[in-house]
């Protein structure tokens, strides 16, 4: 871990660390304003300086003097020392809550068999240690995850049947369980085990990650001197699956930490795709609702199509729609997509309270010159549409039945990226679901 201190003023943003870490905005006087994390130190406080920013991110930025960055050794490391330091220095600007009521913490009971959990700030009463607060009940989620396959934990009272999570190992050994050993020594061990995962818990939420490893390597050699080579062996791999939570990739999160800073990107993803829209003789005033399809199949199995929604610039998942094809053409990419644009047209005017479809500012398709051709013939101009090709990422358009093409780059590339790819996700997953009720029936 290494600390660096920055002048705004002087600052070479070529020169800041391009490694993970913690960046922290100071006033002139310290005064700390903001924390955030970065896996890229240097791309994420550049982005500070590249964007037109919201007003409450522009004010911190003109407050600001000084940088200071902290260099660690992984991602998982920064989302551990983000929290820890805006608990004690509660900075300024940093956006306590962006999802609910509540800041979001993790936090560890003071039962016989202490349950590790996701916490409201309201509710802390119902823990004896805690942690954070984090960005988001998911992000939180997400962290109480990725540790629990390493180090289990409950996350129930006690019942009389283990839980679901101790099939899969992650509630191992289960509590419940415990409670049933008659052999006392058994027993015994096995709530030694328990307890000694949740403090090695509680020394990763601290940051201890050394300590945890060196431990794990103790226990481990211990075993193997006693010729215990299995439980050995289920130590090494606990190792091995901690060495690799502690590496430098750690993709299960989101590092556009600032709530803040987020608008600001996704409003210059959707002013930048715009002025390309523009360009090719589609124009619009606004980009709060654009839908993206995609059709999924494995040589005409089964095939499914998915509607995916951005709402604002973010994915609104609770209006994504799933298509089965009907179509008997249904091995053509064409013929479904066709079938699924007249499928959504029914529904362009359906604006009733309870109503999901609503009226797309923008349609984009997953695919070329053909797909584009029959979705333009289906929507009758209802609404704009373009499609983007994979090849070299580029978007398709058609006006007067004549086509045009521009391969995206930087923010709009970025912004249509995302959403083609989270339509082909929801896609294929459907997709998926579909095959496996067809197996099942043949069986």
């Amino acid at each position: 871990m290494a600390r660096r201190i920055h002048e705004i003023e002087s600052i070479s943003l070529h020169t800041l660390p391009d490694v993970s870490g913690i960046y922290i905005f100071k006033s002139n006087n310290g005064e700390v304003l903001y924390v955030g994390k970065a896996k890229n130190l240097n791309n994420r406080v550049k982005s500070y300086f590249n964007l037109n920013l919201e007003t409450k991110t522009m004010r911190m930025v003109k407050e600001s003097k000084i940088i200071e960055t902290i260099t660690v050794n992984s991602e998982f490391e920064a989302i551990l020392l983000e929290a820890k330091l805006i608990n004690s220095l509660k900075p300024k600007y940093n956006i306590e809550l962006k999802d609910d009521k509540s800041p979001i913490y993790i936090g560890i009971t003071n039962d016989k068999y202490p349950i590790v959990k996701a916490v409201r700030k309201t509710n802390l009463y119902e823990v004896k240690f805690y942690w954070g607060p984090y960005l988001s009940f998911k992000e939180t989620k997400t962290l109480l995850k990725t540790i629990r396959e390493v180090l289990p934990f409950s996350d129930h009272k006690i019942s009389k049947t283990a839980c679901i999570y101790n099939q899969i190992g992650l509630c191992n050994p289960c509590p419940n369980l415990i409670e049933k050993t008659l052999n006392l020594k058994i027993k015994k061990d096995l709530s030694k085990m328990y307890l000694k995962n949740i403090k090695r818990v509680r020394a990763t939420l601290d940051g201890r990650l050394k300590k945890v490893k060196k431990g794990l390597i103790s226990e481990m050699d211990k075993f193997s001197k006693n010729q215990e080579y299995e439980k050995a062996i289920e130590i090494r791999n606990q190792l091995i699956l901690f060495n690799n939570l502690t590496t430098k990739k750690f993709l299960n999160f989101n590092y556009i930490e600032n709530p803040n800073l987020m608008e600001d990107i996704t409003r210059n993803e959707q002013n930048e795709l715009k002025r390309v829209l523009k360009s090719h003789g589609i124009v619009t005033k606004r980009l709060n609702r654009i839908e993206c399809f995609d059709v999924s199949h494995l040589t005409g199995t089964s095939p499914a199509a998915s509607m995916v929604v951005f709402t604002k610039g973010l994915a609104d998942k609770s209006s994504y729609k799933r298509f089965k094809i009907k179509s008997e053409n249904s091995k053509s990419d064409i013929d479904s997509i066709k079938e699924v644009i007249l499928r959504r047209v029914s529904h362009i005017s359906d604006l009733s309270r309870n109503s999901s479809w609503g009226t797309p500012d923008l349609i984009i398709v997953d695919g070329g010159k053909p797909q584009v051709k029959a979705a333009v013939d289906a929507l009758k101009g209802v609404v704009p549409i373009i499609g983007i090709a994979k090849r070299y990422e580029t978007l398709v358009f058609m006006n007067e039945g004549r086509f045009s093409e521009y391969r995206l780059t930087g923010p709009a590339l970025n912004f249509v990226q995302k959403i083609r790819d989270e339509a082909h996700r929801f896609a294929r997953a459907y997709h998926h679901k579909l095959v496996e009720l067809l197996i099942k029936n043949v069986k």
